[in-house]
């Protein structure tokens, strides 16, 4: 929800996300498979809300929400409906981007979503009053990181850690990108990857997709537990 990277290796394409939230949020259940139509949609549900902040499909599709838009804004006390489960609405439709296009999101708070699919990838933001969408070079990594808990400064510091780490390793894998959530400074808990803000936000969870000529693997893996689920989504889809 609150970071997430992007990678192409030539032969992969790997997005991951770290989902930080209050100390307080209690545990999400575990990733669920859910019938769609043909399409079995693979995500976690929040457990106040019902919503997700990650999630993915059989047919090589994966979406993932973070908090805010370009700025921090002042969050307002009543919503029309809880962003996670905006994302359900949006992944349900097919295809994804007319979707966000002739979405209600009147009364929605602020959000990002980063979209994956076999065609490509993009950015899609509503900032309460407008709707922008942003095509991204799917050859290009990037990393995001939600502006209601990260400044421009951070964002800025996160976003020359992950260029230095990409430039440090000559090959990378699905593990290097979840070690580069997990353990990648650590030692500066406001803002390193993995977060524990004076007991009041943590980083809870990581899930990850990885599209290859073998299909799409899921991983998740919550921090609570260090005990991480794997699945295949699909088998032998192109990237």
């Amino acid at each position: 929800m609150c970071t997430v990277t992007y990678f192409h290796s030539g032969k992969t394409r790997i997005l991951t996300s770290s989902r930080d939230e209050k100390t307080s949020c209690p545990p999400s259940a575990e990733p669920e498979m859910v019938l769609y139509g043909s399409r079995q949609l693979f995500f976690n549900r929040d457990s106040r809300s019902g919503g997700t902040w990650f999630i993915s499909d059989n047919q090589h599709r994966v979406a993932v929400l973070l908090n805010g838009a370009f700025r921090k804004h002042s969050p307002r006390p009543a919503r029309r409906k809880s962003r996670g489960l905006v994302l359900i609405d949006l992944f349900k439709s097919e295809p994804f981007v007319p979707g966000f296009r002739a979405y209600d999101l009147a009364e929605i708070e602020p959000f990002q979503v980063i979209y994956m699919d076999s065609h490509g990838l993009c950015r899609l933001v509503w900032d309460g009053e407008g709707k922008h969408i942003m095509g991204l070079d799917p050859y290009q990594p990037y990393i995001f990181s939600s502006v209601t808990l990260y400044d421009e400064a951070a964002s800025q510091l996160r976003q020359n850690w992950y260029s230095t780490f990409i430039k440090n390793h000559h090959r990378i894998q699905r593990q290097d990108l979840l070690n580069f959530h997990l353990h990648h400074q650590n030692e500066d808990p406001v803002n390193g990857l993995r977060i524990l803000r004076e007991n009041q936000y943590k980083t809870h969870n990581i899930s990850q997709v990885e599209f290859s000529a073998e299909g799409a693997l899921y991983t998740y893996l919550d921090l609570a537990k260090q005990n991480p689920t794997e699945k295949w989504l699909s088998r032998a889809q192109p990237i």
